[in-house]
């Protein structure tokens, strides 16, 4: 060979299956844990973690994601470690959301899982504006800090997955500015 050729090999290997489910996250360390990935796509505003309100009242602690203080389409995604889904008979993806929309500008919320590392994402749930609102008050002033009533479950039935070793799940938000 010339001094202009050079031959390296290159190994991919499995981690094998995902993390053994059910799993459940409360973010009562105040913190994201390494099974998390926060993507700023736009390094605006991004998901980041209160200390000042919990689902229901039940603990001091929550994800969120402050869009009135993003721009207009703005997207930001928060990743899930892979999670092996193979040992549950029903399994279903579920999490508490409180929402308020600001003056009329209607944000959304999406939910997509990846059987492929995260290179393809298909969409599980979508909602938006109004009907992911829970405020008792209407549009809020920002920011909106719910009461213990202003909470709903989302629960996701995930009959397709249900044989599956290693599923990646992600949140994704969309921005409208509220």
């Amino acid at each position: 060979t010339t001094n202009d050729e050079a031959t390296k090999s290159f190994y991919v290997y499995s981690s094998g299956g995902g993390v053994a489910a059910p799993f459940t996250e409360d973010f009562e360390s105040g913190g994201f844990s390494s099974d998390w990935d926060v993507q700023n796509l736009n390094s605006n505003a991004s998901w980041d973690i209160s200390s000042s309100v919990g689902g229901y009242g039940n603990s001091g602690y929550c994800v969120f994601m402050d869009n009135a203080a993003s721009n207009n389409r703005d997207i930001d995604e928060l990743i899930m470690a892979d999670y092996d889904l193979s040992s549950l008979s029903a399994p279903a993806f579920s999490f508490d959301v409180a929402y308020s929309k600001y003056r009329k500008n209607y944000d959304s919320l999406s939910v997509l899982y990846s059987l492929d590392c995260g290179n393809t994402w298909s969409q599980i749930w979508k909602d938006g504006g109004q009907t992911l609102s829970t405020s008792t008050a209407g549009d809020s002033v920002k920011p909106f800090v719910p009461d213990v009533t202003e909470w709903k479950t989302v629960k996701i039935p995930l009959w397709s997955l249900k044989s599956q070793p290693k599923v990646k799940f992600k949140f994704k938000s969309v921005s409208a500015g509220g």
